[in-house]
This record gives structure tokens, C-alpha cells and sequence, in this order.
């Protein structure tokens, strides 16, 4: 006895294919499309549709099928979510399987296979093996007579070589960097090649430069350009010497503290470094805060040695 017959396989799905209606009803014309198709080249049906998810939709499909002299013979296996766009690659899967197994049995081989759908399978992963195996039918109008004898070209052609067969890329995809330099006069944030950041320095500059274009004045921006500092070197930070111990600034940075024990002469006290960064919170507290009498404007931190 000889090897038995191959065959040819046709992947379906459903809506936008044989239905296009939001009823969920299988049309009549498309199915007598696709009955067309298999009476001509002989072809099965693997079920690539999102149907075979439902059990219920899925016996339904086969009995329409079944009624109309149309024979399936499996579905395409789940390679991920139900919104992954991976299609190809499930058809791929069923593919490889069949064809392994045609070595161990009797089972016919696959000798040519189309997939129709209305999703554009090309774009998704595996889908440039699908070229030349491939009907992409309109969502609104589905399995139309001229894709019905385009399907039936496609299938009834002979492969010049072995199949091609949808498979998931092995090489990670390439991250570009980014990194490009601003030009004089241009304004927005660096992109910077990855690994590196900017310095303590430049922070706590870009912040004081961003609370002076919104117009906070001086007194609050030396405020929290010390406290930036503070909370991102763990220094501690002392008044500068024309800085009383009542100044906005100091009331500032005390409550940021809370557990920092004051110092018995009632001077500045020596500050911890706090956790977390300098919030909005602490900027807007730093404007709430009433200036007391006999504070002078303008005083500013320094860093203790």
C-alpha cells in the first residue's frame, strides 16, 4: 500500500468571515463561499477562530459545517491570551504538530494549507511566513466570490519546496538607544545614553531653577534647595551665619525632622537625613509658613563641615 493522499488545510475564522453581522448568525452566502472552496480543492478545516475559546459557539460551528458537506478536522492550539495577537503562530503550532505526526502513522501530510481572516495575520508575530497562504477578507463584507477565488487559487497551487511554517523569532528584539544631544537654543530634557544620571548637583540646581520660573520667591526656593540636598547627600545642614534659628527656613527644615533632638543652647539643630525625597508637600508648607518678626529675606544654608 502507498503513502496516503496529502491533503490541504484551510484555516478559518469566523467573523468578519462568515459572520458580519453583530447577531452572531453564520451567513448563508459565505458558507455556500467556503463550501465552494472545499468542494474545488478538497480541502479541511482547522478552526483558528476566537469561536473555538466557547464550547457552546464551537459545537454550533461544527454542526453548520457538518450540514453544509464541510469537514474539520481539529482546531489551532491557545499560544497566549485571548488578545495576544499571535495567530500565525498557532497555526504554525497545529502545523508542526501534524507534520511530526504524519511521520509516525499513516496520517496524510499537510501539502498546502491558506489561512482567511480579516485580521491583518501579515503584522503579527509568524506572520510573514503566511505569504502566499494568506486571504485577508473585509471585516463588513467578509468571504466575498472574489476572495472565494483567490482562497481557491492559492490551494490549489503546488508548493515548489517544503512548507512554510510560522514560527516565534528566537533574537530579542534590538533596544535602540536613544541618546541624542540637544542642539544650542533648543529647549526640553536630555536624553541621556542608559546608565548614567544626572549628578546631586544639577537636581537640586534644575529644582531651584523650577520653582524660580513659577515665581516662588527666594527666601522658599534657598529653602528647598538645601532640603534637596540634604535628602539626597545625608549631609547634614546647618543655618548659614547670618540665619537665625526662627527664619522660615529653619521652621522648614525642623518639621521635616520631627525625632531630630534640639540642641541645649537652642541653636539649629543638626539635622538627619530624613526618608524619601522632598515632596510638594514640603514646598507648599515652606510658602504656608509665616515669616516671624525681625526675619530678614534672602538668608541661605550651607552645608555643615
Amino acid at each position: 500500500m502507498g503513502p496516503p493522499q496529502a491533503i490541504r488545510v484551510l484555516f478559518l475564522d469566523i467573523d468578519g468571515v462568515i459572520c458580519c453581522n453583530s447577531s452572531g448568525v453564520l451567513e448563508e452566502d459565505k458558507l455556500a463561499n467556503l463550501q465552494t472552496i472545499t468542494q474545488a480543492t478538497g480541502a479541511k478545516v482547522v478552526l483558528s477562530t476566537n469561536w473555538r475559546h466557547y464550547p457552546d459557539l464551537k459545537m454550533e460551528l461544527l454542526g453548520t459545517l457538518s450540514d453544509w458537506g464541510i469537514e474539520c478536522i481539529g482546531v489551532t492550539p491557545i499560544c497566549g491570551a485571548e488578545d495576544e495577537r499571535v495567530r500565525p503562530l498557532e497555526i504554525g503550532a497545529w502545523l508542526t504538530a501534524w507534520q511530526d505526526a504524519a511521520f509516525e502513522s499513516r496520517r496524510p501530510r499537510v501539502e498546502q494549507y491558506i489561512a482567511i481572516d480579516d485580521r491583518a495575520l501579515h503584522d503579527e508575530a509568524g506572520g510573514q511566513a503566511l505569504l502566499g497562504h494568506f486571504v485577508q477578507t473585509d471585516v463588513l463584507f467578509g468571504l466575498t466570490e472574489e476572495a472565494t477565488r483567490r482562497a481557491t487559487s492559492l490551494l490549489s497551487a503546488t508548493c515548489p519546496g517544503p512548507l512554510t511554517v510560522p514560527t516565534a523569532s528566537r533574537s530579542p528584539p534590538h533596544r535602540r538607544n536613544t541618546a541624542q544631544p540637544l542642539g544650542p537654543g533648543q529647549r526640553g530634557v536630555n536624553r541621556v545614553p542608559y546608565g548614567t544620571a544626572p549628578s546631586t548637583g544639577a537636581l537640586s540646581t534644575k529644582m531651584a531653577t523650577l520653582l524660580a520660573n513659577c515665581s516662588i520667591d527666594q527666601d522658599t526656593i534657598n529653602t528647598a534647595h538645601a532640603a534637596t540636598t540634604m535628602r539626597l547627600t545625608g549631609q547634614p545642614l546647618r543655618p548659614a551665619r547670618n540665619e537665625g534659628s526662627g527664619s522660615r527656613a529653619s521652621l522648614l527644615t525642623t518639621s521635616l525632622v520631627a525625632d531630630a533632638p534640639p540642641r541645649a543652647t537652642g541653636a539649629f539643630p543638626k539635622l538627619q537625613r530624613p526618608n524619601g525625597s522632598i515632596s510638594r508637600e514640603d514646598i507648599r508648607r515652606c510658602g504656608a509658613i509665616a515669616s516671624p518678626p525681625g526675619h530678614r529675606p534672602g538668608a541661605v544654608f550651607s552645608s555643615a563641615h
